[in-house]
């Protein structure tokens, strides 16, 4: 796959022109999304194998709506992933891996997930943000982020960074996002969530 183009293109192309095939490279013109699923689905499965992490796919667009990225989470069962604030509860850091579903670009977050341990489906979780975006505080996170981006780019995909999304989206466009943090910015434009 090619890098960047134009991100602001790929704005007016989703959000303008209503455009539902973008991207015109495996699996991205495929025009299924099933096809799309099945290739982030075998690359979750490596991306565990390889790292020896746990992950956690946010299924169905948190639950309504509809978000423009699959959102994995990957962690581990380590004292450096830990993050527990009760005896009951189970809770830990992670690396946050929001796939774009027509585009090859994704960004890294971290992200705390928390559950009781006797009800794994109680599940409380972080919302993404562009505030969030490369914001790695936990040392561990950002080795496995390290790991993780090697074989995403192995697969030509493509890491966008906070200074390129932080940009602002500086023409009238309607952008039915719940993520939005102050303004509208190029995340909104390629990472939205609608519910």
């Amino acid at each position: 796959m090619t890098k960047i183009i134009n991100l602001l293109d790929f704005i007016i192309q989703i959000h303008l022109e209503k455009k539902t095939t973008i991207w015109h490279e495996f699996p991205f013109d495929a025009g299924k999304k099933s096809t799309v699923v099945t290739f982030y689905q075998g690359l979750y499965k490596q991306v565990k194998r390889r790292t020896k992490a746990l992950c956690y796919v946010e299924p169905d667009s948190y639950g309504s709506g509809y978000a423009s990225f699959y959102d994995a989470w990957f962690y581990k069962k380590t004292p450096d992933f830990d993050n527990k604030f009760a005896a009951d509860i189970e809770s830990y850091e992670g690396l946050v891996v929001l796939v774009h579903k027509h585009l090859p670009y994704y960004v890294f977050m971290q992200g705390t997930k928390s559950w009781k341990a006797a009800d794994p489906a109680s599940r409380s979780s972080y919302l993404p943000s562009r505030k969030l975006v490369d914001n790695l505080t936990n040392s561990a996170v950002v080795e496995l982020a390290s790991e993780v981006e090697k074989i995403l780019s192995s697969k030509g995909l493509v890491r966008l960074k906070q200074k390129t999304l932080d940009t602002r989206l500086d023409i009238q466009i309607d952008i039915p996002t719940e993520l939005m943090d102050g303004y509208l910015s190029y995340f909104d434009g390629l990472f939205y969530w609608e519910d």
